[in-house]
């Protein structure tokens, strides 16, 4: 593996922690607000942690 690919590795690590933090934190923020508001989080959530997962495929 080169250095380039440990840094973006530790990268998208460092992001999906951020992204799973900021999942946690709105989920908290909207539990009194509609269901569809909660849905929709949880879709933008899904849907970063797919294409962060591609990502890490495509450098490993």
């Amino acid at each position: 593996m080169t250095w380039s690919q440990i840094i973006v590795q530790g990268a998208i690590f460092a992001t999906l922690k951020d992204i799973t933090e900021l999942h946690r934190e709105a989920n908290n923020l909207i539990a009194s607000e509609s269901e569809k508001t909660r849905e929709l989080i949880e879709k933008i959530h899904s849907s970063t942690m797919l294409v962060l997962g591609r990502m890490e495929r495509k450098i490993s």
